[in-house]
């Protein structure tokens, strides 16, 4: 337990980048599924959130400019993801309080996404999307938006008629695990990856749904 709350903390995730640099990495992450045929649950928010599928005009606007839509090891190249939008390969859906961005998840439509932690390509079919990168800005952790992201961008894909919505999370981040369950997501695969210098291995372990 006391690794579990050591790993969900600012200082387990700074260990664990600092081990990655030093060429050491372990990690556990579950891939969890969901059929979507099921009924998505609402919740309300704390306060009012308004969530919007974007567009490639969307990232024209000076407000998107830099990094917002991605992380810190992963920054979003403002081009790039237009072209993929156009495409149809991503679908981004954000999240606005007040006018101001609040978070984001996005959702892999075609083709394959790298999974840093794990050092493996995940992808999608014609029935199976991903959702992932979803992130609450800190000053609106806590209000309720992280539900509404879920809830649009699984109402979406219920509604384009696609059967299986899946997510990947760490296994350590219990407040992640919680709120997926919570949407009806089940745990199917729970992927280890060691990594020491130059040997790697990683094993795969299908889960009874």
């Amino acid at each position: 337990m006391r690794l579990k709350l050591l790993c969900s903390s600012r200082v387990g995730n700074f260990l664990f980048s600092q081990l990655d640099k030093l060429g050491m990495k372990y990690y556990k992450m579950v891939e969890y599924k969901r059929d979507l045929d099921e009924e998505v649950p609402t919740y309300q928010t704390k306060v009012p959130v308004h969530v919007k599928r974007l567009t490639p005009e969307d990232l024209k606007k000076p407000f998107f400019n830099g990094t917002k839509l991605g992380t810190h090891h992963e920054p979003v190249i403002t081009d790039e993801v237009q072209n993929r939008l156009k495409k149809a390969e991503i679908n981004i859906f954000a999240a606005f309080v007040e006018g101001e961005l609040a978070g984001r998840v996005w959702i892999l439509m075609e083709g394959k996404k790298y999974q840093k932690e794990i050092e493996l390509q995940v992808g999608v079919n014609k029935d199976e999307k991903l959702l992932y990168r979803m992130k609450v800005l800190p000053k609106f952790r806590r209000l309720g938006i992280a539900n509404k992201l879920l809830e649009r961008s699984l109402c979406f894909l219920k509604d384009e008629n696609y059967k299986i919505a899946k997510l990947y999370v760490l296994s350590y981040n219990l407040r992640s695990i919680k709120l997926v369950e919570r949407f009806g997501f089940h745990p199917t695969k729970k992927i280890t990856f060691k990594r020491l210098f130059n040997n790697k291995k990683r094993t795969i372990k299908n889960l009874k749904v």
